[in-house]
């Protein structure tokens, strides 16, 4: 009799038209959530290369899905209110609602809705099955399409670390080294630890690398584990520092700036592969892996507790869409500042078209296109220019983006030292004829604020976090010819002078 009204009182439990009205209600509330998300993801797959991470993501799902049929135990059941998700989904939602209303980062909002996503399904999953999804969440969070901003906010400190240790390193050896910001000097000669040589590429292969034959071969993820990933993510920050420590001698103690080019990527990759085969082994020897297929009986939950888990969950998500607010941009309170240069370099201004005005206005960004001229007593060096001025990064960029999108072929770039604390980009580009040879011409540019000049847009989005009022210059110019840095230094100087006084 007690069994029957048991059975009775607790009919809805198995009940999946229950079940999934609960799954449907909570994924409708999160999808409004976070549709900004969504749509930001959805544009961001209509790119070049938004197919590969479509494919990888898909390859991560049917795997997903193997492994989960693989288990076959109970999966899904009535959600759980108390329980250890708890400290993670909602987090989750205080993190995306700051960020989305005072930075506006996107990647940052797509990585905390898979972790709120990944919290919220620990209320319905068995045990197991919620710890054996960790790792394919992980390996989502890095397929994410990022790429672009992994230089700004990791791979920008690495390049600093890479510099400062290979400058350390070089002295060791009697080698007079500067380092400034990424920038290595050695004898008046300068070598700039640029993207490819930040080691962000390999640090961020390798953590797939890792997740992935951890989730393949079953290790186990506990304190040994987060030990050897800690040391793997050591190798590969310590083999590209040696890399560049070789590259630097290679270029500018040894003159051999050729060989440094071919061995660039070569070093590299060497690196990566010793670091994956010294952690292959310790994995192997030293991680052991989950034998566990079962799960622990899981605690019975009734209708009136899975009723009350839903109903806060709801709750907290209806809460954090009322709360919910858009990143909002600036309004524009730049004034068009007054710019002059001598005469005898025939400054002219050119009007911005109307694309171009929209853009920066929609920026909080003031903007100016130039041409002059160098007189010199061989020939008259032409060149135009483009001055960008704003407090928020986003309005600008790296030239080497504007000159590919206009057709332009970047041959070589570099790094010119005007003075200890002025140094800029340099660039060989070229740019095709119809039918004919390409042209060559040259670009110079610079980011520039009241306290400071980088030649580093990493380092001027960083300043950024730190000075969110302050207000940066872009210049970027582009020459006519190939340019002798002895024929457009006295200008360059004069510019970043003038410009120096117009901010203060």
């Amino acid at each position: 009799m007690n069994d029957d009204r048991f059975i009775k009182k607790n009919r809805h439990y198995k009940s999946p038209y229950l079940l999934a009205s609960y799954i449907g209600l909570i994924t409708i509330a999160s999808g409004i959530l976070f549709l900004p998300v969504f749509i930001w993801f959805v544009d961001k797959l209509f790119l070049i290369n938004g197919y590969l991470h479509v494919l990888v993501l898909l390859v991560f799902l049917m795997l997903a899905i193997h492994r989960l049929l693989k288990l076959k135990i109970s999966v899904i059941h009535v959600p759980v209110l108390i329980h250890p998700a708890l400290l993670i989904w909602l987090p989750a939602i205080f993190l995306y609602l700051a960020n989305e209303v005072n930075i506006g980062f996107h990647t940052l909002s797509a990585v905390l809705f898979i972790v709120y996503a990944y919290g919220l399904s620990g209320h319905f999953l068995s045990k197991n099955h919620w710890r054996a999804i960790l790792l394919p969440v992980l390996l989502v969070i890095l397929v994410l399409p990022f790429e672009h901003y992994l230089d700004l906010y990791v791979g920008f400190p690495l390049r600093l670390l890479s510099s400062k240790w290979a400058a350390s390193t070089l002295q060791v050896f009697q080698s007079k080294t500067i380092s400034v910001e990424s920038i290595l000097m050695v004898d008046n000669k300068a070598a700039i630890v640029d993207l490819d040589c930040s080691g962000i590429k390999s640090l961020w292969v390798g953590l797939i690398f890792y997740l992935l034959l951890t989730w393949v071969e079953k290790y186990r993820v506990g304190l040994r584990w987060l030990f050897v990933s800690a040391l793997f993510i050591a190798l590969l920050i310590l083999a590209n520092t040696v890399r560049v420590v070789l590259l630097v001698v290679l270029d500018l103690v040894l003159d051999q700036a050729e060989l440094a080019r071919l061995l660039h990527q070569s070093l590299g990759l060497l690196g990566f592969i010793v670091s994956s085969v010294i952690i292959w082994f310790l994995l192997h020897y030293f991680v052991p892996k989950n034998t566990q297929t079962s799960d622990a009986p899981q605690k019975k939950v009734t209708f009136l507790q899975g009723f009350i888990s839903t109903v806060f969950m709801l709750s907290v998500i209806g809460l954090a869409i009322y709360n919910y607010k858009p990143f909002q941009k600036p309004n524009n309170t730049l004034i068009k500042p007054k710019f002059k240069l001598s005469e005898k370099y025939h400054l002219s201004a050119i009007k911005l078209n109307p694309q171009e005005l929209n853009f920066f206005k929609n920026n909080a960004s003031v903007a100016q296109k130039y041409t002059f001229e160098i007189p010199h007593k061989q020939q008259t060096i032409k060149a135009s220019m483009v001055l960008v001025w704003s407090q928020q990064w986003r309005s600008q960029h790296v030239p080497e983006n504007c000159y590919l999108s206009q057709g332009y072929t970047i041959i070589s770039k570099g790094v010119w030292t005007l003075e200890p604390q002025f140094n800029v980009r340099s660039l060989n580009l070229s740019k095709a004829r119809d039918h004919q040879s390409p042209l060559p011409f040259s670009g110079v540019y610079w980011f520039q604020s009241k306290n400071r000049t980088t030649s580093d847009y990493s380092s001027r989005v960083f300043d950024s976090f730190f000075q969110s009022k302050q207000s940066w210059v872009m210049v970027s110019i582009l020459w006519q010819t190939p340019i002798n840095p002895t024929l457009i230094t006295p200008f360059l100087k004069h510019l970043q002078m003038e410009l120096s006084h117009e901010n203060k």
